[in-house]
């Protein structure tokens, strides 16, 4: 792959995949099943204490102070790059999803709450603190160009 144009959106191809069957994806197959045998032969107590890093690393981002009571947040998670699956026959589908860079992410906080840091490097695209919408985040998609 080239060099991406824009930080954070997808390199142009050298060459274009015509047949997948001419792909030998061997190598991320035993990747992805060397992975699950390890993460299969933890014990218990390993898999444990892996939910709960997970947990303590989460747990800032899982609930919010919505005049004055503490609510669950619904999804504090942004897509990942991948390819677009649609629902149905839907035209896109199969388009790369671009990754969604910090830069684009407007964040909606109380004037009170500490705004969440960015990844470092990184700064958000706006912080604002509008009482009247529900959102906590918003950014552009990149297949629809549709508010998320």
């Amino acid at each position: 792959l080239n060099k991406p144009a824009e930080k954070g959106q997808p390199a142009k191809p050298k060459h274009i995949v015509r047949d997948f069957f001419k792909c030998d994806f061997r190598p991320i197959w035993e990747w992805s099943e060397r992975n699950k045998a390890l993460r299969k032969n933890k014990t218990k107590e390993e898999k444990k204490a892996d939910k709960l890093a997970k947990e303590e690393l989460e747990k800032p981002y899982k609930y919010a102070m919505v005049d004055g009571h503490l609510q669950k947040v619904g999804n504090f998670r942004i897509e990942p790059p991948g390819l677009f699956r649609g629902r149905g026959k839907h035209p896109r589908t199969g388009q790369l999803k671009a990754r969604v860079m910090p830069e684009q992410v407007t964040i909606n906080i109380g004037e009170e709450a500490e705004v969440p840091k960015p990844p470092e490097g990184h700064q958000w695209a706006s912080v604002q603190h509008d009482k009247e919408v529900s959102w906590l985040a918003m950014w552009h998609e990149s297949i629809n160009g549709a508010f998320k």
